[in-house]
C-alpha cells in the first residue's frame, strides 16, 4: 500500500490507515470518557493488576475471538492487518486475562497527527470504567509519541437484515460522550448510502500553537488510481507534491489528467472519485476540480499541523 497523505516525496492517496472505520465503529463500547480536551484528565477506578501492554503474537488469538464476537467483517480485517503489523496496538489485560485492544496509527507525513485503530473490549469487562482506563491509557500513549490530534473514522452502515444503523451508538458516543467533533461526512464513500464520518479530538490543547507556516507555490501532480479504502465502488487518485524549482518528477509514473482518471473509473463501473490536498495545494487545483465536476465536501482542521487543513473533494458519477 502507499503511504497516505504524503506532504513531499511520496505518492498521496485518501486511505483508513489500520482500517480505522473498523475501530471506530465500536466507540460506543467506551462510554462515560471524560471530555474538557477530548480526552478525560480524571481518575478511573483502580484495579492494580490491570494493564495495557503492546500487543504480541500470541494475543492474535483472544483478541480476533473478541472482535468476531462483534462482528464476522472486522474479525476478517483485523486478521488480516495483524498478519502485517502489530505497530502501535496494545491489549488491556487484567490477572493475565486479554480484556480488549486499542490503538493508533501515526501519520508518516503528519506527525503530530494520528488515527484511533481497532478498539474493543470483551463483554465480560464492559460497563465497569475499564474503557474509560483504557482511553487514558492511550491518551498517555499519545502524548510520549508526540501526537497532538486524533482523528476517527466511522460509518452510516446499516444492517442489511434489519435496516439497523449499527454504528450509531459509536456515533453518538463520539458525539455527546467523548465531545469529539465531526468534521466530515463523505456520502456514499464505502458504498452507495453508505457514508463515511470523520471525528477529531485533541490530545493536548493547541491554543497556543502557532500557526504553521503555509508552503507557498506547490502543486500536485496526479498519477493515478487506488480503490477507496473498504470499498468495491469508490477510488482514490494519487498524486505527488511538487515544489517550486523541482526539475524532474519525484516519481516516474505519467502524469494523468482528471479526464483520464474519469473515464478510467467508469471502466470499471465505479461510483466515485475522491482526491484529498492540503489547503496550500488544493487552492491552485480548486478551478480545474470545479471544471471536472468535483465538489468540495469538506476539510480535517489542522490535520498538518496548526492552521493546515486537508480538503477533500469528491466526484460522483450519475
Amino acid at each position: 500500500m502507499l503511504n497516505p497523505n504524503s506532504k513531499d516525496t511520496t505518492l498521496n492517496k485518501i486511505a483508513s490507515p489500520d482500517n480505522i472505520a473498523y475501530a471506530a465503529r465500536n466507540g460506543g463500547l467506551m462510554a462515560g470518557l471524560l471530555s474538557s480536551l477530548g480526552f478525560g484528565k480524571g481518575g478511573a477506578p483502580e484495579q492494580p493488576h490491570r494493564i495495557l501492554r503492546p500487543m504480541m503474537e500470541s494475543d492474535i488469538k483472544p483478541i480476533l475471538e473478541i472482535i468476531y464476537a462483534h462482528d464476522e467483517d472486522d474479525g476478517e480485517e483485523a486478521e488480516e492487518v495483524f498478519s502485517r503489523s502489530l505497530a502501535n496496538k496494545y491489549v488491556m489485560e487484567y490477572e493475565g486475562r486479554v480484556m480488549g485492544m486499542t490503538g493508533f496509527r501515526a501519520d508518516d507525513y503528519s506527525p503530530e497527527t494520528a488515527w484511533l485503530s481497532f478498539t474493543y473490549i470483551h463483554d465480560y469487562f464492559r460497563r465497569k470504567g475499564n474503557a474509560y482506563w483504557m482511553m487514558l491509557e492511550l491518551r498517555k500513549l499519545l502524548e510520549g509519541n508526540g501526537i497532538k490530534r486524533l482523528f476517527i473514522a466511522t460509518s452510516d452502515y446499516e444492517d442489511e437484515d434489519t435496516g439497523d444503523d449499527i454504528y450509531l451508538p459509536a456515533r453518538n458516543f463520539y458525539e455527546y460522550k467523548l465531545n469529539a467533533e465531526r468534521e466530515l461526512r463523505v456520502d456514499d464513500y464505502y458504498a452507495p448510502g453508505e457514508s463515511k464520518y470523520i471525528y477529531s479530538l485533541p490530545v493536548t490543547s493547541s491554543d497556543d500553537a502557532a500557526p504553521a507556516k503555509q508552503p507557498e507555490n506547490h502543486k500536485a501532480r496526479f498519477v493515478g488510481l487506488d480503490e477507496a479504502d473498504e470499498s468495491d465502488t469508490s477510488y482514490v487518485a494519487l498524486w505527488e507534491e511538487i515544489e517550486p524549482g523541482d526539475e524532474e518528477p519525484k516519481s516516474k509514473l505519467p502524469t494523468k489528467s482528471f479526464g483520464e482518471m474519469i473515464e478510467e473509473i467508469q471502466s470499471y463501473n465505479g461510483k466515485a472519485l475522491f482526491v484529498t490536498l492540503p489547503d496550500y495545494i488544493s487552492v491552485v487545483h480548486a478551478a480545474e476540480l470545479e471544471a471536472h465536476g468535483f465538489r468540495k465536501l469538506g476539510t480535517l482542521s489542522d490535520y498538518f499541523g496548526p492552521g493546515i487543513d486537508e480538503v477533500y473533494w469528491g466526484f460522483y458519477f450519475e
